[in-house]
């Protein structure tokens, strides 16, 4: 588990980090969000032991990071932004390098390799490798001595949309087991992978929750758009008489009684309430009106974070 309490980080009158504080429990996959110079990698940066703060703590399964660094470093995994590597060795070299270090055995190197995809490629130099390959085996350094946390700052920056797909593979296969904190500018990438959402903005935590959440919590009205067959009065009145309506606006016709609506749902909703699709269906049926299209439009996780970081 990472405890994160009160925590900031000055650099003479630049104030990096706000007294920030959030839990991550084990086993979870967070996407850790925000603007460039949000203070993301600062805040990585000292939850691996790698920069002091200024004031406040951070613990890693109940240990103080400030007074047991080396045994945190033991239990972390941490894949900066940009990873210093031999380009003149091969791979299975640089890994052999790596778990000397980390004092593991080859068995965990083999183990790595093949979660990391790199079987292929183990004697190949990283020179040569695809920068799909070559940040493969950075995630293999991060990983080789077993770590119960993995902290990735930018996993897939400046990979091509193919590249991408494989790493967030790896790395969902990898929070089977792990705890992963995960800096991405990529929303799709949270989306797709991560189980819970943290937003920092200039030093302060601005959000933090499942992506469902935050949606439910950003300002805007979720909407749904349906066209009907019918008498346009009439499907405009069954569609007020929806609870979940706040209002129905007409957005186009077509020939042959065909009519296009929005409906504004109401943000008051509970989680228990029924899906006003399925209640639009039962209107429809009641008023023999029929369904041509129905779209549901949500604010969207972008939506979300231009919002809180704006």
């Amino acid at each position: 588990m990472i405890e994160v309490k009160e925590l900031s980080k000055n650099y003479n009158e630049l104030k990096v980090l706000k007294k920030i504080s959030f839990t991550i429990q084990k086993g979870e996959i967070v996407g850790f969000l925000g603007p460039n110079g949000a203070g993301k990698t600062t805040t990585m940066k000292i939850i691996t032991g790698y920069t002091a703060p200024s004031s406040g703590s951070v613990k890693i399964n109940g240990l103080e990071v400030s007074n047991n660094t080396l045994a945190v470093k033991k239990q972390i995994g941490y894949l900066p932004e940009s990873v210093a590597v031999y380009d003149d060795m091969t791979v299975v070299e640089y890994l052999k390098f790596i778990a000397d270090i980390r004092r593991t055995n080859v068995d965990a190197l083999k183990a790595v390799v093949k979660i990391c995809g790199l079987e292929k490629m183990v004697r190949r130099p990283i020179s040569q490798l695809s920068k799909g390959y070559r940040q493969r085996t950075c995630l293999a350094q991060a990983l080789i001595h077993n770590p119960d946390i993995l902290i990735l700052d930018e996993p897939t920056s400046g990979l091509d949309p193919n590249q991408i797909a494989e790493i967030r593979n790896v790395i969902k296969k990898i929070g089977q087991e792990k705890t992963v904190v995960l800096s991405t500018h990529i929303l799709q990438e949270v989306q797709a992978t991560c189980d819970r959402v943290i937003i920092i903005n200039e030093g302060q935590i601005v959000a933090q929750g499942t992506t469902q959440e935050l949606e439910r919590q950003a300002h805007g009205k979720q909407s749904v758009f349906v066209k009907m067959k019918g008498i346009k009065d009439k499907i405009q009145q069954l569609l007020l008489d929806l609870p979940a309506a706040d209002e129905v606006v007409h957005r186009g016709s077509e020939a042959q009684n065909i009519f296009s609506f929005e409906i504004i749902i109401k943000n008051e909703l509970s989680e228990s309430e029924p899906d006003i699709r399925e209640l639009i269906f039962h209107q429809a049926v009641k008023a023999n009106a029929p369904i041509l299209e129905m779209r549901q439009e949500r604010i969207s996780l972008e939506d979300v974070f231009r919002q809180l970081t704006k």
